[in-house]
């Protein structure tokens, strides 16, 4: 998972993003917490292993880890046992936190 961060002042969070992959056989996996740091003007790669049947990749959703909100740029996700990757812009530069008068929960991109 790639995750860029907007360059924009207060972007970056020390409150960790949440992340679950769907599959298009409908099969979903938690990855957890991908980290607790995402700095201002980053790009974070999270590299995890899995042994869940997911078919292809199919969407990606990230949620916040806490009220400390985060502004992204872009996501990408890619598995080697999927012909496809999952990948988008934050159209609209929506913040992502727990305070949802700051911005929303989860943002959701599939393919």
């Amino acid at each position: 998972v790639d995750i860029k961060i907007n360059n924009q002042d207060y972007s970056g969070t020390g409150g960790g993003l949440y992340a679950t992959l769907i599959g298009s056989n409908g099969a979903q996996l938690a990855l957890g917490m991908l980290a607790k740091e995402f700095p201002q003007s980053s790009t974070v790669t999270v590299n995890r292993d899995f042994e869940v049947d997911l078919g292809d990749l199919a969407c990606l959703v990230l949620s916040a880890g806490s009220e400390d909100a985060v502004l992204l740029d872009s996501v990408s996700v890619s598995s080697d046992g999927s012909a496809t990757t999952v990948s988008g812009d934050n159209a609209g530069d929506i913040w992502i936190s727990t305070d949802t008068e700051e911005g929303v929960l989860a943002k959701m991109w599939c393919a």
